[in-house]
């Protein structure tokens, strides 16, 4: 029986010190892709063509 009140008291707790917490919108700085290989090579255009898209996406 106590167990059961330990665990209903730490998810009201939980609950009642989590509401303060806020999402921030991500990201708020650019975020930069970093291609391990040689430019001009097949991984590098994969690369480009990433980083284009998730700045699109992400409006960055």
């Amino acid at each position: 029986m106590h167990t059961r009140r330990n665990v209903i008291g730490l998810a009201a707790g939980a609950a009642l010190f989590s509401s303060g917490a806020r999402a921030q919108s991500w990201p708020q700085k650019p975020v930069t892709v970093i291609v391990p290989f040689a430019a001009g090579g097949n991984t590098d255009g994969i690369g480009r063509m990433s980083a284009q898209w998730l700045g699109d996406a992400f409006g960055k």
